[in-house]
């Protein structure tokens, strides 16, 4: 699957390169060519980005050492089910998974986008560590734990122990869980804003971005024109944007 981020930010230059109000932009050719590198660095490593869901049936106890686990889903909460609808306290969830067989190389991550509200991660075995907060999300670099092509068992012992107020706190692993695979360079967070000017028609576009490379060798985007639209090919340009925030 195609990174979020890439699609947006393709569409997002696009219009950048064919809209009539670039002209009027605060920086236009650095609103350009934050977007086009970004874009080029991911597209000239390939796809950039792979996801494996891992919601569905898992299996449940409030016991780690029970001999006999329950089905539940995810993403849920077990205070959905009426056997612990009350239960306060730790609750385990297990699952069998074969990550892509194709994702030897990659550098592969762990993501979990709620767990309510303490959450201690184990893969294939291997604590990966622990996650406080039940409204937000965490991940762990898994590249040396998972095994590709093979069979793979994930662990989680979500804990709802923690009150405040007259607040119900569910407790479980509440909402997605992905396994996502990248090539060496990726764009970590990105966040694109705009200033439109209604009565003029014209708009600013600001572009702040994170970049990481997990690779040994510099990851290096083609340089773009600022007359070239997002789908065709690199070309040199005596302008370039900054490769840090923009």
């Amino acid at each position: 699957m195609k990174t979020p981020c890439l699609a947006l930010l393709v569409i997002l230059c696009s219009s950048l390169h064919h809209d009539r109000t670039l002209k009027h932009m605060k920086h236009p050719r650095i609103a350009s060519f934050a977007c086009a590198g970004l874009v080029a660095l991911l597209t000239a490593q390939g796809q950039g980005q792979w996801e494996q869901s891992l919601n569905g049936a898992w299996q449940f106890a409030t016991n780690a050492e029970a001999a006999n686990w329950d089905t539940i889903t995810v993403p849920g909460n077990w205070d959905m089910l009426a056997a612990y609808s009350t239960h306060k306290g730790k609750g385990w969830y297990r699952r069998d998974f074969v990550a892509p067989a194709d994702w030897q190389g990659k550098h592969i991550r762990l993501k979990f986008d709620a767990v309510y509200h303490d959450a201690t991660v184990t893969l294939n075995g291997q604590a990966l560590g622990s996650h406080c907060g039940g409204y937000t999300p965490f991940e762990f670099e898994v590249t040396d734990v998972v095994r590709p092509g093979a069979t793979n068992t994930v662990t989680v012992c979500a804990d709802n122990t923690y009150r405040r107020g007259a607040w119900w706190h569910w407790g479980g692993i509440s909402r997605s869980v992905t396994l996502i695979a990248n090539n060496d360079a990726r764009i970590v967070w990105q966040h694109i804003r705009s200033e439109p000017d209604l009565g003029g028609g014209t708009a600013h576009i600001f572009v702040r971005y994170k970049l990481a490379n997990a690779g040994a060798q510099p990851a290096v985007a083609p340089e773009w024109s600022a007359n070239q639209t997002a789908g065709s090919s690199a070309a040199q340009s005596d302008e370039t944007a900054s490769s840090g925030n923009s």
